[in-house]
């Protein structure tokens, strides 16, 4: 029987971004294997309108899009458990546009110690994110020591 390694599938989850325009990756259930946008255009012949029948990936080509990850829901999730009042108001009223250039100065200054567990908790996601998409899609999946699901 065929696996996907969740840390396969979890590395590419981390450039699925939620606000992009499309997903940009997907997966192919015949071989198992994560293909890009571009690739499925080439191999298959695919037109943009075509990723939006989500139905017809599936069941005509045994596609499916791989699920992404909204990074800036994520940050703030990062920002507030850090129990940080201060930092807690400082975000609070922030759109999108303003808490990405927010969190990216916080690299630049002398809080940045508080970003420094940030990159283990967005593999956490990721992780957590590709265990729940297989499990969605009745993917069989090996995790190795990396993430327990419960």
């Amino acid at each position: 029987m065929k696996t996907v390694d969740i840390n396969y599938i979890s590395n590419y989850i981390s450039y699925n971004f939620r606000d992009m325009e499309n997903v940009y990756y997907y997966f192919d259930l015949t071989e198992f294997e994560i293909i890009s946008i571009d690739e499925l255009k080439s191999k298959y012949g695919f037109i943009d309108d075509m990723f939006s029948d989500k139905i017809t990936l599936q069941y005509a080509y045994n596609i499916v899009p791989l699920a992404t990850i909204d990074l800036d829901s994520e940050k703030r999730n990062y920002l507030h458990n850090l129990n940080n009042r201060k930092i807690d108001r400082e975000i609070k009223s922030l759109d999108n546009d303003e808490f990405y250039i927010y969190f990216q100065k916080l690299w630049d200054t002398e809080r940045a110690f508080l970003l420094k567990n940030w990159d283990e908790y967005e593999k956490r996601c990721c992780i957590k994110l590709a265990v729940e998409w297989c499990e969605n899609y009745n993917i069989p999946y090996t995790k190795g020591d990396v993430y327990e699901h419960n």
